[in-house]
C-alpha cells in the first residue's frame, strides 16, 4: 500500500513538473513568435527605407535630365504651316534663325524639330539642339516677330 501512495506521489510530482512546462512553454511561445515577427518587420522597413531613398534619388535624376533636355529646346510661336515634310520643317527653322535672327546655323544644329499644336493657321514649332551654345545664343537675342 506504500509503494502504491509512493508511485502515486511520483506520478502526481511529474504531473506538476509536466504542468510548469507547460505553462512555461506557453508564455514563451508567444514571446518567441513576437520577436520573430518584429525582426521581420524591421527588415522589412529597412528595405523599405532603402527603395524610397533610391526611389527618391532616381526622381531627382530624372528630373536633372529632364532640366537638362529641355535647356537645348527652342519654341518658336505663330509658325505658318507651310511645311509638307520634316525636311520642310528643318529648313523653315533654319531659315528663321539665318534669315531673320542673323545666325549662321546648318542642319548639324538642329537635332530634332516637330510642331506642337493640333493644325490650325499658325502653329508653334519645338526644336532641339544637340549644341548648348547655340540654344543659348537664339536665346540671347531680342524677341522678334517671324511672321512674314
Amino acid at each position: 500500500m506504500e509503494e502504491l501512495i509512493n508511485l502515486i506521489r511520483n506520478l502526481q510530482s511529474k504531473f506538476e513538473e509536466q504542468t510548469n512546462e507547460i505553462r512555461d512553454m506557453k508564455q514563451s511561445i508567444p514571446q518567441t513568435i513576437n520577436s520573430n515577427i518584429d525582426t521581420k518587420f524591421a527588415n522589412l522597413e529597412l528595405k523599405y527605407n532603402t527603395l524610397q531613398k533610391s526611389v527618391d534619388m532616381q526622381s531627382q535624376r530624372i528630373q536633372q535630365l529632364e532640366r537638362k533636355i529641355r535647356k537645348k529646346n527652342l519654341i518658336f510661336f505663330g509658325v505658318e504651316e507651310s511645311e509638307r515634310n520634316y525636311f520642310d520643317l528643318q529648313q523653315g527653322i533654319l531659315d528663321i534663325l539665318e534669315q531673320k535672327m542673323g545666325l549662321n546655323c546648318n542642319e548639324t544644329n538642329i537635332e530634332e524639330q516637330y510642331m506642337v499644336k493640333q493644325p490650325d493657321q499658325n502653329k508653334d514649332l519645338l526644336s532641339t539642339s544637340p549644341h548648348i551654345d547655340k540654344t543659348s545664343t537664339v536665346l540671347s537675342q531680342p524677341r522678334l516677330n517671324i511672321k512674314n
